[in-house]
C-alpha cells in the first residue's frame, strides 16, 4: 500500500495496520556549527546613514570614508568598522564596539568633515537592535 492512496477497504481495516511513524527508541542528534565572530565584545553600534538620492556624484565616497573610519577606530582601540551597505538611495556604514559613545568620539571629526549630503545622520545604539538609541543629525 502506498501512503496517501489507500482504498476504502484498506481504510476500514486500518486498525490492524501498524502506524506509519517509526518507533524511535532514544535518538540523539548532534550538530556542529562553526560561527565566526569577529567582534568579541560588540554590544553597541554607531551606524552612519547617508541619503544618496540626489547627492552630487563624487561629493562623497562612502567606501573611502569607511576606510578612514576603520583606521581611526583601530588606532583608538574602541571597536571595529564592520562594513558598508551602499544602495541607490542610501549608504550605511557600520561600526561596533563595547561603547557607542567612545566609537563616536573616535570618528566624529572625520564624519563631520566629510561633506555628507543633507539628511545624513548617525545612530548610536546602546545594545542590540531595539535597545536605546541616540540620533545625531549631521
Amino acid at each position: 500500500m502506498r501512503i496517501g492512496h489507500a482504498s476504502p477497504a484498506t481504510l476500514e481495516s486500518s486498525a490492524r495496520v501498524a502506524p506509519l511513524e517509526p518507533k524511535l527508541k532514544r535518538a540523539r542528534i548532534t550538530t556542529t556549527c562553526s560561527v565566526s565572530v569577529s567582534r568579541a565584545v560588540a554590544d553597541q553600534a554607531v551606524i552612519v546613514n547617508v541619503p544618496l538620492r540626489g547627492a552630487r556624484r563624487g561629493a562623497v565616497s562612502l567606501t573611502e570614508l569607511g576606510d578612514r573610519l576603520a583606521e581611526l577606530v583601530d588606532a583608538a582601540g574602541v571597536g571595529e568598522f564592520d562594513g558598508d551597505l551602499i544602495g541607490e538611495d542610501l549608504g550605511v556604514l557600520y561600526l561596533y564596539g563595547p561603547d557607542a559613545d567612545r566609537l563616536w568620539d573616535a570618528i566624529e571629526g572625520e564624519v563631520e568633515s566629510a561633506s555628507l549630503p543633507g539628511g545624513s545622520y548617525v545612530v548610536k545604539r546602546y545594545g542590540d537592535p531595539g535597545d536605546p538609541e541616540t540620533r545625531v543629525d549631521l
